[in-house]
């Protein structure tokens, strides 16, 4: 009898192993499959009853600024830390997983057959303001929040390895605050958080990739070009981004002397290009600001720190795709050798005209397709084209070398970036 029931329950697990095991069939598949997998604790043991959050990585900052649930989905594992996902296309989702005392957050198409887990991360910290009620902390792209104590304090906890940016919805408004890297079992404590929900943190390079902070939550990235890149000409980023093209990550260093780390770029100038319309030679880091066009109207200042010899220009761009207009407001300051907080104020902003067609009549129709202004003339004034900007540029000239840091604008929301 003893021998009979030994042998069902070897049946009975390998029944279960093969049925847990599959092999993981997940990213860019038809959305089909289904997912099965197994999670494990540090320590190798089963993670019982794991919960695993689906987080759709596209519609987050919308269900966060409309009240909504960032998760879509969850799941929770059995005894034996299996877990199965039935049909669904991974790759359009973060999967956030926690049991006991530990988590991970992993993008969907990298899901793998044994999700091991690390101890949980602390944040702690305090905010400057008012309205305690209205306000929560929010990790992006997680399921984590918190509301604000009466003391103005507050306390994140289950935070997985990882970099995630802090943002603050305060007053319906969300303001994108820092971007932090925990490791297992950090404790990070940041105290005195500005309270102004209108102030949007680009990039401060703590994350050391191509995307900018603000990318992380609508999609952007850098990449460069040069005034003579149309005729094949010598202008060019140097080390230490080392001729790779459109990858900053190398070019982020750690200076030292301002927060930690910062963009360095090296360049040389060659001749300008036949193409384009500057009045001078340049190299420039830039970024698509997300996936359309968005209003910048409420905007008041662009904030950054920057040193280094030669001169910064700024570029507010408007540049639809296949409708010959290229459109900027761009604002040129000296560098100096010491670090040096630039603003750029809409006041300060010129607007040039690269191109645009010799007739705007048969414009309009295309224009409020990609939700542009219905131009019938040139533009000239930064409220012509505010509306509807698409790229940010940082172009350098008369110079050799350039250090920047802590990009921000001030006076505008996240609510005005969900597309």
């Amino acid at each position: 009898m003893i021998k009979k029931q030994v042998t069902l329950l070897m049946i009975y697990s390998l029944l279960l192993f093969f049925c847990c095991t599959n092999t993981l069939q997940v990213s860019n598949g038809n959305g089909s499959e289904t997912t099965n997998g197994k999670i494990i604790l540090s320590n190798g043991l089963p993670a019982s009853k794991a919960k695993i959050y689906l987080i759709p990585e596209s519609l987050w900052l919308f269900n966060i600024a409309n009240g909504k649930n960032p998760v879509s989905d969850s799941i929770i594992a059995n005894d034996s830390g299996y877990f199965r996902i039935p049909s669904i296309k991974l790759d359009k989702y973060k999967i956030q997983v926690s049991a006991f005392n530990e988590g991970i957050i992993i993008n969907g198409n990298l899901l793998t057959n044994v999700v091991t887990l690390s101890p949980f991360s602390v944040l702690k910290g305090s905010i400057q303001k008012s309205d305690i009620i209205q306000t929560e902390i929010l990790l992006g792209k997680t399921a984590l929040s918190t509301k604000i104590n009466t003391d103005n304090s507050f306390i994140l906890e289950g935070i997985p390895s990882g970099v995630y940016p802090l943002l603050i919805k305060f007053n319906e408004n969300i303001s994108l605050y820092n971007n932090f890297t925990f490791k297992a079992g950090d404790t990070i404590i940041v105290n005195n958080i500005n309270s102004d929900n209108k102030n949007i943190i680009i990039d401060d390079f703590e994350d050391k990739d191509n995307r900018t902070n603000l990318g992380f939550l609508i999609g952007s990235g850098w990449w460069e070009v040069y005034s003579d890149s149309f005729t094949g000409g010598t202008s060019a980023l140097v080390s230490p981004v080392n001729g790779e093209p459109n990858n900053f990550s190398n070019a982020i260093i750690n200076d030292g002397n301002l927060k930690t780390n910062c963009l360095n770029i090296k360049y040389s100038l060659g001749s300008k290009g036949p193409l384009d319309s500057h009045p001078f030679s340049y190299v420039y880091a830039g970024f698509n600001i997300g996936n359309g066009f968005y209003d910048l109207s409420s905007f008041d200042t662009l904030s950054f720190f920057a040193k280094g010899n030669g001169s910064v220009s700024v570029e507010f761009i408007q540049h639809p795709a296949n409708l010959g207009i290229i459109i900027y407001a761009s604002a040129m300051r000296e560098l100096s050798t010491n670090w040096t907080q630039i603003q750029i104020c809409p006041q300060d902003l010129i607007v040039t005209v690269e191109l645009f067609p010799n007739s705007v009549a048969n414009l309009q129709d295309s224009l409020v397709k990609y939700g542009l202004p219905s131009y019938t003339q040139k533009p000239s004034k930064w409220e012509d084209i505010c509306t509807a900007i698409n790229k940010i540029h940082f172009v350098f000239t008369n110079g050799s070398e350039v250090y920047i840091d802590d990009i921000r604008l001030h006076g505008i929301s996240l609510n005005g970036f969900i597309k």
